[in-house]
């Protein structure tokens, strides 16, 4: 052994091998530079890597057979022990180490302390100059007391899983099964998840990783592609390091469909093992879901929630039926249930469906959904969404309490308890609430706005009208005349009727001015409400209809406007003939601190409002909020109470 020990030393084979491990680190460096920069696919670089593992083999053979003479080189055996020049040979080889040595430390040098890792000029100012990603960064900083913060070790973001198939209808699955990895992500102990708006509103964007990180404000990102032909799919996904780019772990699955879910867990698994995190997880939990065992029904399940996640236009009512066919194919697929009963709650607001009839069904479908699995959260949220604002506000208390205990990461259930709590008036922990939703999905306008709508609440005007900016930035168009109101309270009157008129003029270059009033009459609104003239409240007192020329009960918001003008009798008339109004108006406009606010909560009719809505119920087990407390002597019971 020892006599094989200074043969592979004389023969130089130990330099070479040094030699050669410390260029190729050097190339690699290098590569993934130019590479990433390209933007070149993953196993462009792997490749590489594969090659240099087989060359390192390779080299250290012909270190061994063959010697460098003055002659050229040589077969070792053909060589004259006295005539060899190893020894020569292993300076020049000392010194190439060296070299490349000293060339990988001054590369390790240049790139932490001198390369910037931003995006390019050209980069940023596109990024800057994209709504979705300026609201973004804008998003971001309004997280702990306004400034940036250093993203958690234990925080990722799952991107949308890019779609190789062949056939592009399929983008459904490919943002499903990104999806099912975040749902089961969402689940481990101690990890902070992105939300999906933000994590999805990246897709189809040349943003870099970098950028990703520090807009969502995570650790670490997960990317992949999935190709699916019949029942077949190929997964990839790899888990990189968001503030430096590096990989640090890769897999590809092939899997038949039956297995998915599997596929799902072994993913989440590895992700959370990578990190590091404490999941307290025994061998046999699994963080992905056993669904269904009807690979049609899980197709259709994706396709439904793929169009209830859109929302807006016709995508809900496409979703329901999508999901209908699911549930008829597999009726023990809780999942489906779930995301059914949530299509509902929500239809009403989204597709002018008849909010009782939509109500049932969710409560028809949120309970099969708990009966086949009770350790679903959604099923829960929905109960509680559905209970909100309709005589039962306790109940729905108790069971967005409820979810939000078995998923402390759902953004939905989180931003559905703070719906509950800020109609209540529990402006504090409605904030709370908002604030972590806003925290885990920074692109979401939702969010942004019941933040915007919480601080208003408690008076914090700057910081309202800023989170109210943010909104319109990632909703790409106003929001409201809340900027206009808080302008108003500071007292800029002509600035409050300003922006009502820039808003009018947008609402109209958007949709068009047919059906509405004219300019002249929205400006004879605008005064009425900001000018503090009689005169001008009376002309608009006397306008024959609020925006819309069909009728002034429409839409919930434009309860509001009664409110602003005074036109108190008329509201308590609209959410009498209108009681599904209640539950969006409670948590959006009801405890806002303009003028006509304040004196409607005053108003004699208004604590039988909200006895009827159950909420003297909930005050007398949770506490009384501080806008409302119950008349000396009584319990608030029987509309026994005063609000300010």
């Amino acid at each position: 052994m020892s006599s094989l020990f200074v043969e592979l030393k004389r023969r130089n084979v130990f330099r070479v091998g040094i030699a050669y491990v410390v260029a190729a680190w050097v190339i690699a460096q290098v590569a993934d530079l130019v590479l990433e920069n390209i933007g070149a696919p993953p196993w462009v670089m792997q490749s590489l890597l594969l090659l240099m593992t087989l060359g390192l083999v390779a080299a250290l053979i012909i270190a061994w057979a063959y010697e460098v003479t003055p002659e050229g080189i040589k077969r070792e055996r053909d060589v004259v022990r006295s005539d060899s020049i190893t020894h020569e040979t292993s300076k020049r080889l000392d010194l190439i180490t060296i070299g490349l040595l000293i060339f990988a430390i001054g590369l390790v040098v240049v790139d932490r302390f001198w390369l910037d890792h931003s995006l390019p000029e050209t980069a940023t100012l596109a990024a800057d100059t994209d709504p979705g990603v300026a609201a973004a960064k804008s998003a971001q900083d309004s997280t702990e007391g306004g400034a940036t913060t250093a993203a958690d070790e234990k925080s990722i973001a799952v991107l949308p899983f890019v779609n190789m198939s062949s056939d592009k209808e399929q983008e459904y699955f490919a943002d499903g099964i990104s999806e099912e990895i975040l749902n089961a992500l969402v689940k481990a102990k101690g990890l902070r998840v992105s939300g999906r708006t933000s994590s999805f509103s990246f897709k189809g964007k040349d943003t870099n990783i970098q950028e990703i990180g520090r807009i969502l404000n995570v650790a670490h990102v997960l990317e992949g592609s999935v190709r699916k032909q019949a029942d077949q799919v190929r997964i990839t996904a790899q888990l990189i390091k968001a503030d430096d780019g590096f990989h640090m772990w890769s897999e590809t699955y092939d899997r038949s469909l039956e297995n998915i879910f599997d596929v799902q867990d072994d993913i989440s698994r590895q992700v959370s093992s990578e990190l590091r995190i404490l999941l307290k997880l025994d061998d046999q939990s699994r963080l992905a879901n056993v669904m269904t065992a009807n690979t049609d029904a899980y197709d259709l399940f994706l396709r439904g929630r793929d169009h209830v996640g859109k929302r807006v236009n016709e995508n809900v009512p496409t979703g329901i039926a999508f999901l209908q066919k699911a549930v008829a194919l597999d009726p023990k697929f809780a999942e489906a249930w779930a995301t059914l009963a949530e299509a509902e709650v929500v239809s009403a607001s989204y597709s002018g469906a008849d909010p009782y009839a939509a109500d049932e069904r969710a409560r028809q479908y949120a309970q099969t959904a708990i009966d086949l699995n009770p350790e679903l959260a959604l099923p829960h949220g929905v109960m509680g969404v559905m209970k909100k604002g309709k005589e039962r506000e306790l109940e729905a208390l108790v069971a967005l309490e409820k979810a939000y205990a078995m998923e402390p990461n759902n953004v939905l259930v989180i931003r559905w308890l703070g719906t509950v709590m800020q109609a209540l008036g529990y402006f504090e922990d409605a904030l709370a609430l908002f604030e972590r939703a806003f925290a885990l999905d920074p692109m979401s306008r939702t969010d942004a706005f019941n933040n915007a709508v919480a601080q208003f609440s408690l008076g914090n005007l700057d910081e309202a009208e800023r989170l109210f900016r943010r909104t319109s930035e990632l909703q790409n168009e106003t929001v409201g005349e809340f900027v206009g109101d808080i302008r108003f309270l500071k007292g800029d009157a002509q600035g409050a009727i300003d922006f009502f008129m820039d808003l009018y003029d947008e609402s109209v270059a958007l949709y068009g001015a047919e059906g509405t009033w004219s300019r002249a009459d929205a400006e004879v609104f605008a005064r009425g409400i900001y000018s503090g003239r009689e005169g001008d409240s009376q002309a608009a007192l006397d306008l024959q209809h609020f925006f819309y020329i069909d009728g002034d009960d429409l839409w919930y918001w434009q309860l509001y406007e009664h409110i602003k003008l005074g036109r108190f009798q008329r509201a308590f008339e609209i959410l009498e003939e209108h009681p599904s109004y209640f539950s969006d108006f409670a948590s959006d406009l009801m405890w806002l601190p303009m003028p006509g606010s304040i004196e409607f909560r005053q108003h004699p009719d208004f604590p039988a409002l909200l006895d009827r809505h159950g909420f003297v119920e909930a005050w007398n087990q949770r506490g009384w909020p501080d806008l409302c407390r119950p008349n000396p002597g009584t319990d608030g019971s029987n509309a026994q109470f005063t609000c300010d």
